[in-house]
């Protein structure tokens, strides 16, 4: 999907598209929907990944998320500057 990267992808790492079987995630049109209901990023590094643009971006929507909250898993040594940006927000969790 990112045609001007090809040429370095395989130089600088590699690509697992579709590692995690996404559709096993799937509800049925019957299931019941938990509440609150979470958005979940998972990975390393935080940096590279963005979560500093995704807590900026959840943090304006604010109350148009309603019941939703954000959970950002991953393995982190400094959680100082990932905290400030949460600026308090309680809907935001942080796991290791």
């Amino acid at each position: 999907p990112f045609p001007d990267l090809a040429a370095e992808a395989g130089k600088r790492g590699r690509v697992f598209h579709e590692f995690v079987p996404v559709h096993l995630f799937a509800e049925g049109a019957d299931a019941p929907r938990p509440s609150p209901r979470y958005l979940l990023f998972v990975g390393h590094p935080w940096r590279l990944k963005g979560v500093d643009v995704l807590l900026d971006a959840w943090r304006r929507l604010g109350a148009r998320r309603g019941d939703w909250q954000l959970k950002v898993v991953g393995h982190c040594p400094d959680r100082a500057p990932w905290e400030a940006l949460r600026a308090g927000d309680p809907s935001i969790e942080f796991h290791p």
